[in-house]
């Protein structure tokens, strides 16, 4: 009771400062805590016991990627229990994606409100998707201000969390301008077509078979996600991930398209804000572009569904410095009329994702959701 009481406690209280067009910075750093909190302290779901186990026995599969197990063992080799190892975890990459909020002067409330909406429900299982994707928010940041090396060490590092990440690797030697915009529609049209071909192939992937027999992948520890058929499961990640390309889209070509000279009227301050903001929001569309390279991979596994999952922060962020933007007054027409798109966009999704929470609650008891709300080591009052 009391986990569901401060969970839509931090949902109000956010969405009035929202509707009040505030950014209060305060209450958006006590709201990061206390979902820390709740993450951090669940012990109901369902990768918690393997976790704990791994992380007091200094063992783990071969699955696990190389850079979460160091991690673990080292703070584990210090004595820190596991809730506490989970809370520093949490901790770090709500720093990671909050100093990238801050500094581009997105909306707190409005990352908080869609974080709770969908994805805190999934962050909190996958440990080291989590970790992963915060790197990678902060990795774009700093392409943002122009340390694209340190960038690149950043994304590598959190492939070593999460493999899924390297694929964002060649973000790194984007140009932050429409340059890219014919490249992004010719790779769209090549994935589409490689879908195309999959779905002909009956729902597995054209050529793999001469791929495993090459040795390029191992066909053993990967066969669970190639040998598969989603079916008509992969019908609604595909409308999510076009709605995800379709907000990108406009979103950034309307941030593109601002008059920063006009705007900033010569104060270097304020100029050097919108400069990060547009090279964030071309690096965003560079990364949402990609994990589009899992459109046919849905098809056959719904897991590669975490691809796009992936970019969702980076989406929150984008649609949050929409939201600041319109409320300044100082933009185009052109700008504040994407405000429009970009809550339709939220409520589509919201809309959505309570369709398919919904149903977890009531086919799964046990589910992601239902266990996200009992069994905490910290709030079990």
């Amino acid at each position: 009771m009391a986990m569901i009481l401060i969970f839509f406690s931090i949902v109000f209280v956010n969405l009035v400062w929202l509707i009040i067009k505030k950014n209060n910075l305060w209450i958006g750093i006590g709201s990061a805590l206390a979902l820390v909190v709740m993450m951090a302290g669940n012990q109901s779901n369902m990768d918690y016991h393997n976790y704990s186990q791994w992380y007091v026995q200094h063992w783990y599969p071969a699955s696990v990627e190389k850079g979460y197990v160091k991690c673990a063992n080292f703070f584990s080799s210090l004595g820190i229990p596991y809730s506490l190892f989970l809370v520093l975890l949490f901790a770090t990459c709500a720093l990671l994606i909050g100093f990238a909020v801050i500094k581009l002067h997105a909306n707190v409330h409005a990352v908080i409100l869609m974080f709770c909406g969908y994805q805190i429900f999934f962050d909190y299982v996958q440990i080291r998707n989590t970790i992963s994707v915060a790197l990678l928010v902060g990795a774009i940041y700093l392409i943002t201000v122009r340390k694209r090396i340190i960038a690149g060490i950043l994304i590598a590092l959190s492939a070593l969390f999460h493999v899924s990440m390297i694929i964002y690797l060649p973000i790194i030697f984007f140009p932050a301008s429409k340059k890219m915009n014919k490249l992004y529609r010719a790779f769209l049209i090549a994935v589409l077509v490689f879908c195309a071909l999959t779905f002909v192939n009956g729902n597995r992937l054209p050529f793999i078979e001469v791929i495993e027999d090459l040795g390029y992948i191992d066909a053993e520890k990967y066969e669970k996600y190639f040998t598969t058929s989603s079916n008509l499961g992969f019908v609604l990640p595909f409308a999510l991930q076009i709605a995800n390309l379709f907000l990108i889209m406009i979103s950034d070509n309307a941030i593109q398209g601002m008059d920063i000279k006009r705007i900033s009227q010569d104060n270097r301050s304020k100029e050097k804000i919108l400069l990060k903001i547009q090279r964030f929001s071309s690096m965003t569309k560079g990364a949402v572009v990609l994990s589009s390279v899992a459109l046919p991979m849905v098809m056959i596994n719904e897991e590669f569904v975490r691809f796009f999952r992936n970019c969702n922060i980076l989406l929150y962020v984008e649609v949050a410095i929409i939201i600041t933007l319109c409320s300044s007054r100082i933009i185009s027409r052109k700008l504040r009329a994407v405000k429009g798109y970009c809550i339709d966009y939220t409520l589509y999704t919201g809309i959505v994702f309570a369709v398919i929470l919904l149903w977890i609650v009531l086919y799964t008891p046990q589910g992601i959701v239902a266990s996200f709300f009992t069994g905490n080591r910290f709030l079990s009052f």
